[in-house]
């Protein structure tokens, strides 16, 4: 059984750049997180729209195939792309990040720095790599882990859907068995800044259910967040049961 609990608020933003999608097709289910760029027009245009396209694409087109997410995330730039040259609009990029569960198995899939965390025995088994300047860094061994949050390039993103001069190339993650117990975090940067690896961990070891584990993280956004004008913050809270 697959239980989930999500939020997506503004924080400290006068609008909500972020879009939360959860939507299931018999014993299939697909969650993403979607981060509007803040800083350019009608961002959260592009958020929307590329998971009203994906919801869209997973209720009529969904089979367990193997090219089914880079079809997905190259449907989804297409579509946004073409509404962005009806309405006129030059800026509206985003994040995205993707996970299909489906008989027992989850495939995922990401562009730009929202992240998905993979959890099993209350350890982080897998996150994704942001396709950012900080990660980047990191990579090359310049920065710590740690220094990717707060970092003064943590904004400058290397792929983000809607940008026709950029290479747009999700990283899709191998096909893996799930186990009773096993549980995901998606998330958008304004929430996983205020949320370490070691808080992660403490959630879904403390709680067992999706809605406990993400009303824990939450807590330390806004905790950790208080004194600052903090980022529109999205998350997804997934539990195999």
């Amino acid at each position: 059984m697959i239980r989930y609990s999500y939020r997506c608020d503004k924080g400290g933003r006068k609008q909500n750049q972020d879009s939360v999608l959860c939507v299931s097709k018999g014993d299939s289910y697909l969650f993403s997180v979607a981060d509007g760029l803040g800083g350019y027009e009608d961002s959260a245009l592009a958020s929307f729209v590329v998971h009203e396209t994906l919801k869209e694409y997973f209720l009529s087109e969904y089979e367990e195939k193997d090219d089914f997410l880079e079809n997905a995330v190259n449907i989804c730039q297409s579509i946004l792309s073409d509404i962005k040259k009806e309405k006129n609009v030059t800026a509206s990029y985003t994040t995205i990040v993707i996970l299909i569960i489906s008989n027992n198995k989850a495939q995922w899939c990401h562009v730009g720095d929202s992240r998905l965390y993979y959890i099993r025995e209350g350890h982080i088994s897998e996150r994704t790599l942001d396709h950012s300047v900080p990660q980047m860094l990191f990579n090359a061994g310049m920065i710590s882990e740690d220094e990717i949050r707060g970092h003064p390039d943590r904004s400058k993103l290397l792929r983000a859907l809607g940008r026709e001069d950029k290479e747009i190339k999700a990283d899709i993650s191998d096909i893996c068995e799930l186990k009773t117990g096993d549980g995901f975090l998606l998330c958008t940067d304004g929430f996983w800044d205020y949320v370490t690896e070691d808080d992660i961990e403490e959630a879904f070891s403390t709680f067992s259910a999706a809605d406990d584990r993400i009303t824990a993280l939450e807590t330390n956004v806004r905790d950790k967040g208080l004194k600052e004008k903090t980022d529109n913050y999205s998350a997804i809270c997934v539990c195999v049961e």
